[in-house]
């Protein structure tokens, strides 16, 4: 397995760990070991896209990381409020045709930093990821 492919593996893993919990019942996420795609399911839907592709790219790592987290984490976000109707996460202010909490990723300290909602005050925040448990 490359180190890119395993890179891609334990983001998307570390993701799936941390959102798993906080989705409305009915919906989940997995991720086919090996693929760039993490897969979003509810009842009577179906979506799967490449998330993951931007850690293929010969950029740095600490822009990847970010990109690929801010990516999973908008789409995840989209597909809830689709399929729900609600803003989410819970607690949400709806915004005209945009997310009701804008996504802060940063990576700084060693670890994945990832936030939903006002930079200073987020409404929900992800435990951090250490980027020493992404490597190969």
């Amino acid at each position: 397995m490359s180190k890119v492919t395993t890179l891609i593996d334990r983001l998307a893993e570390a993701l799936i760990e941390r959102l798993m919990p906080l989705l409305p019942s009915g919906f989940s996420l997995e991720h086919p070991p090996g693929s760039i795609t993490i897969i979003m399911s509810r009842p009577g839907r179906f979506f799967a896209d490449g998330l993951l592709l931007v850690l293929r790219l010969p950029i740095p790592r600490r822009i990847k990381l970010t990109l690929a987290t801010d990516d999973v984490l908008t789409a995840v976000q989209q597909f809830v409020e689709d399929g729900t109707g609600e803003a989410w996460p819970p607690g949400a202010q709806e915004r005209a045709g945009k997310p009701a909490a804008r996504v802060h990723v940063a990576v700084k300290g060693g670890q994945i930093h990832a936030r939903f909602g006002d930079v200073d005050a987020p409404i929900l925040t992800l435990a951090p990821i250490n980027l020493t448990d992404l490597e190969g």
